[in-house]
């Protein structure tokens, strides 16, 4: 073996190494659900390591499902978000589907933002009992998993829903 090779493989070795004991540590969040049921999703956050948020997100929506007597389905739970980016997060579903935000500057941003998402695809969204959550670099807070506050969206964020959905529907033919 030629030094620079040494030294490359020693360089990704170290590089390896740095990033398993990282003195940065990073907060995962992961949403699981089952296409076409909004019934079924389930949110964790604040992971240290995106394979345990994964795992607790497709773990909760399959008791999820089971609960809500799509026991069959259950199965069929995937992960459509993964991050490991700081703030907040919402999540709001109508009956078709859910939409949701993560790493948003506030949680009022968060819900706003996943409301007007969620106007813009579906029919009906929610519009109290939106579910937000906190998700940050650093572990000053202890994971947590779905938590559900009462919130409103703002008047001009209902607005701007509603505009993007007349606009939508022009084109989807509804």
């Amino acid at each position: 073996m030629q030094r620079w090779q040494y030294e490359v493989l020693l360089t990704y070795f170290y590089l390896r190494l740095a990033r398993i004991f990282s003195l940065s540590s990073q907060a995962f969040t992961s949403i699981a659900t089952i296409e076409g049921h909004s019934e079924a999703w389930y949110r964790a956050s604040n992971f240290a390591v995106p394979e345990q948020a994964e795992s607790v997100a497709l773990e909760g929506c399959q008791k999820r499902a089971k609960a809500q007597h799509l026991a069959k389905l259950a199965k069929k739970c995937t992960v459509v978000t993964l991050t490991s980016q700081p703030g907040y997060g919402a999540l709001v579903c109508a009956k078709k589907g859910c939409a949701w935000v993560v790493s948003a500057q506030t949680a009022q941003d968060a819900v706003d933002i996943a409301y007007a998402n969620c106007a813009a695809q579906y029919k009906g969204c929610q519009k109290n009992n939106i579910a937000y959550w906190e998700d940050f670099n650093g572990f000053e807070r202890q994971s947590t998993v779905t938590q559900t506050v009462t919130t409103i969206p703002s008047l001009s964020d209902r607005y701007d829903a509603m505009r993007a959905a007349q606009f939508h529907s022009k084109f989807d033919g509804n």
